[in-house]
């Protein structure tokens, strides 16, 4: 896991500040392996086709600000 974490930190672009992703909420190992490599929960959750999925991000800098936040997004379906 720590190559993962310094490879996105030093290869990726700098206006990219989070890797973003889902996971269905059923599938418990692929959470804890998400959560072990460093990803955060960021508690929005959104209906897919498999289901409910949990949306989780990677911080890629110091200075990561979440814009969902700071713009008042919403990332759940209804």
């Amino acid at each position: 896991m720590l190559s993962f974490q310094s490879q996105a930190n030093t290869s990726s672009p700098p206006y990219i500040n989070e890797i973003v992703l889902a996971v269905n909420e059923q599938n418990l190992t692929a959470q804890r392996l998400y959560l072990t490599a460093g990803f955060i929960d960021s508690g929005r959750r959104r209906e897919g086709k498999k289901g409910r999925q949990l949306l989780l991000y990677y911080p890629l800098s110091a200075n990561y600000i979440d814009a969902t936040k700071s713009f008042n997004i919403s990332l759940t379906e209804k």
